[in-house]
């Protein structure tokens, strides 16, 4: 446990959190067609790439993949995608029984649910994201294998990004986003070409013009990453208006210009200076990332229903409201011994130490 803390990079643990406000905001954001609001979720739009990129940088850069590792990942969000639908199912069967209805149905369609989820159609639905990363895990070996062939990774980033910002430019002619034709959990050249970005940052191998990025001061940085952010507010509330005809994030992940702001975004929180007094707070943080990001959107469903009640709009205090109580829901979830592996991938070192021991006592 010690060891995981000394190697625990805080800049890393940032992006998390910053990613994770991020995809609060993509679901709050009221797109009402001002611009304004359209540029903040524009702004917002770097969430679920930024998520990828960090999960690249520390998995790709591991001294080796140990056999069943990539079982174990796979199995722990495997396990919080059929937790949670189970959990939802019987707050639904409680709601049938109270209503009068039999609530066996909801245990003939729970497997059917968990499937949906994962391809974002279910009551869960952004749960497509545990869907992508257990398609990314899967790919792990294969991509470890890449890593003892030079310039393996980088090759293939390119690959991606190329058909990434092709697929951009048909979306384009067609006047609408091709993308929107495959399910989000099944975009991986998506995904990983975002997971292979963070794992080359992890490595220090970026190509060369884009390695550049690290030699710039921090102020100087901080007004390209400024710039950059100005122009993807605009460019996608022009692009989403006028020739793709949506305003959807999702739509914008394959564009040159995103893969740049993210190459600048990320590189930027990476260089942050952060002191020692804030490293535990940033830590405490970015453990509450996953669970901010399962719980939010039942947290968002309550807040407008209240809202709707007492006819208060949908404001950015709101978003803050939302971001607030999905964290706190999720601190506490944290502290609950039986519920806690409920808000992370990993069954918690307690409990795993525990079993541990009663098969060597057995």
């Amino acid at each position: 446990m010690e060891k995981t803390k000394a190697t625990r990079n805080p800049n890393l643990d940032l992006v998390r959190i910053l990613a994770c406000v991020a995809v609060v905001g993509l679901h709050t954001v009221r797109l009402n067609g001002s611009f304004f609001y359209v540029a903040l979720y524009n702004i917002c739009g770097f969430a679920v790439p930024a998520f990828f990129m960090a999960s690249g940088y520390m998995l790709l850069n591991r001294d080796a993949l140990r056999p069943g590792y990539v079982v174990r990942k796979i199995a722990g969000v495997l396990r919080l995608a059929v937790c949670w639908t189970v959990l939802v199912c019987l707050l639904y069967m409680l709601k049938d029984v109270l209503e009068g209805m039999s609530p066996l149905s909801r245990i003939v369609e729970l497997p059917g649910q968990i499937v949906l989820n994962l391809l974002q159609r279910g009551h869960i639905w952004q749960f497509w994201y545990l869907g992508a990363t257990m398609l990314v895990y899967a790919c792990l070996p294969a991509l470890y294998r890449l890593k003892n062939r030079r310039g393996g990774v980088k090759r293939i980033w390119a690959c991606l990004v190329v058909a990434g910002v092709a697929l951009e430019a048909a979306s384009c002619f067609a006047g609408r986003p091709l993308q929107e034709s495959v399910p989000q959990t099944f975009r991986l050249w998506t995904w990983l070409q975002y997971f292979l970005l963070g794992g080359l940052f992890g490595a220090g191998e970026l190509p060369g013009p884009l390695r550049r990025v690290n030699g710039l001061s921090l102020k100087a940085h901080t007004v390209c990453l400024l710039a950059a952010t100005a122009w993807i507010a605009v460019y996608q509330y022009w692009m989403g208006k006028n020739v793709l005809h949506t305003p959807k994030a999702e739509c914008f992940y394959d564009s040159v210009f995103t893969v740049l702001w993210l190459i600048l975004l990320f590189s930027w929180v990476m260089k942050l200076p952060i002191s020692e007094r804030a490293r535990p707070a940033i830590t405490t943080l970015s453990s509450l990332t996953l669970g901010v990001y399962i719980l939010h959107p039942f947290v968002i469903q309550v807040i407008v229903v209240l809202l709707r009640r007492v006819g208060l709009p949908r404001t950015l205090l709101a978003s803050a409201v939302i971001l607030l109580l999905s964290a706190l829901a999720t601190f506490v979830i944290s502290k609950i011994p039986v519920l806690n592996s409920l808000v992370r991938f990993e069954t918690p070192r307690g409990r795993t130490a525990k079993t541990k021991n009663q098969r060597a006592s057995a």
